[in-house]
C-alpha cells in the first residue's frame, strides 16, 4: 500500500508539471491566457479552459491545428527570454540569494513553474532538439 501512496503522489506531481509546461504550449498555439514568470503554480482557472481549447483524447493535432492561432515567432522568442531571465533568477535564489526573488516568491515550488513554462518555450525555438534535451542552462 505505501508503495501505490508513492506512485500516486509522484505521478500527481507530474501531472501538475506536465500542466505548466502544456500552458505555454497552449499560449504558443493561441491559447488567450500568457503565461508569466510570477504567476502562481497554474491552476482550474488556467487548467479549465486550457483543456476545452485543447482537443480531447480523442482528438487530433491535425484538429487542434484547425482552430489554432499561433503566436508569431517574435512573441515567443520574446516570452522565452523573459523565463530565461526569471528562471536565472530562480537558480540564484535556490542557490542562497534570495533577493533575486520577490519576497513572497516560493525558490522551489514557484521556481519550478517557471523552469517547466521555460522547458516549452525554449524547446519550441530549438529546432532538431529532442524534449529531454533541451538546453535549460541559465
Amino acid at each position: 500500500i505505501q508503495a501505490r501512496e508513492v506512485a500516486a503522489r509522484e505521478r500527481g506531481d507530474r501531472m501538475g508539471w506536465t500542466q505548466e509546461n502544456m500552458w505555454s504550449l497552449a499560449w504558443a498555439l493561441g491559447f488567450e491566457q500568457k503565461p508569466a514568470p510570477t504567476a502562481p503554480l497554474i491552476d482550474g482557472d488556467v487548467v479549465g479552459p486550457m483543456l476545452e481549447f485543447l482537443p480531447q483524447h480523442d482528438g487530433s493535432i491535425a484538429e487542434l491545428l484547425e482552430h489554432a492561432d499561433p503566436r508569431s515567432e517574435a512573441e515567443v522568442l520574446d516570452l522565452e527570454d523573459l523565463f530565461y531571465c526569471a528562471h536565472n533568477a530562480v537558480r540564484s535564489a535556490q542557490n542562497g540569494d534570495p533577493s533575486t526573488v520577490p519576497p513572497d516568491f516560493h525558490p522551489i515550488m514557484n521556481g519550478g513553474a517557471v523552469h517547466e513554462r521555460r522547458h516549452a518555450l525554449t524547446w519550441m525555438i530549438s529546432p532538431g532538439v529532442s524534449w529531454e534535451d533541451t538546453d535549460l542552462s541559465t
